[in-house]
């Protein structure tokens, strides 16, 4: 060390070798080197936080479905350690063959041949009209829809309903062509002043925004759409299952 320092650190002019003057100023250093030297090993071995995995989560999760998320991932903080983000559902499958995302929560289903899916959560649907067209209604028929035409909601989320527009229109009802909404307060502003419905979870908690004496939220009693959420990974990434296993545990009923 002498040498590599150019420095004389011990003093062996006497029968004792003594430090030098720079050899004491440099002992406080040499000890925390042998702490930290004696720590190395713990260090080394200590678990990791767990594996990385990119949740991708959609638009539309209800309360429910959000807290028991929520609770999974603190639950296998161990084993996983999750980097949440949001996307529409229609990127998602993308996403996956890219590998910009390892896992999702998806509201469209895959037959991709890289992909797998796993059915964890199903919600009815429920219509939502201004109230002055179903007063006293409980429920509502798909006959008397056809009186009315479906408001759709924003460009991406069309592909994840084209089975909702295929069963609207077997029973005769039309799908509104030009007009959409972006957000519930434009939505609520064109069914107060349209013949237009649109279509909402029934566990979506805007229903306790909109439920009103201007606006109600009726089943449709002969006709069941649901809105359905699936976790999807890659065919190649079995590693992931214990991660889907508690997902679908924790959602269902």
């Amino acid at each position: 060390m002498e040498s590599e320092l150019g420095v004389k650190l011990f003093d062996r002019s006497t029968h004792h070798t003594a430090l030098t003057t720079a050899g004491r100023e440099l002992l406080p250093l040499a000890r925390q080197l042998v702490t930290e030297f004696d720590t190395l090993s713990a260090r080394v071995n200590k678990p990791s936080s767990g594996l990385d995995v990119r949740l991708t989560v959609p638009d539309v999760l209800s309360r429910a479905q959000r807290r028991r998320v929520s609770r999974v991932i603190d639950e296998l903080s161990d084993l996983f350690t999750i980097r949440l983000r949001q996307s529409p559902s229609v990127a998602m499958e993308v996403e996956l063959i890219d590998a910009t995302t390892d896992l999702a929560l998806c509201h469209m289903p895959t037959n991709h041949p890289q992909l797998v899916d796993r059915l964890v959560w199903a919600s009815e649907l429920d219509v939502v009209v201004d109230a002055r067209r179903v007063l006293g209604r409980v429920d509502i028929t798909a006959a008397e829809l056809r009186d009315l035409s479906f408001l759709r909601g924003p460009r991406h989320w069309d592909l994840r309903s084209n089975q909702h527009f295929s069963d609207l229109r077997e029973r005769g009802i039309q799908i509104e062509p030009d007009v959409r909404y972006s957000d519930v307060s434009g939505m609520l502003l064109l069914l107060r002043h349209a013949p237009l419905f649109a279509l909402i979870p029934r566990d979506s908690e805007v229903r306790e925004v909109i439920e009103s004496e201007e606006i109600s939220l009726l089943p449709i009693s002969d006709l069941s759409m649901k809105i359905t959420t699936s976790c999807i990974r890659r065919s190649s990434d079995v590693h992931l299952d214990p991660l889907i296993d508690a997902l679908a545990a924790s959602m269902s009923p």
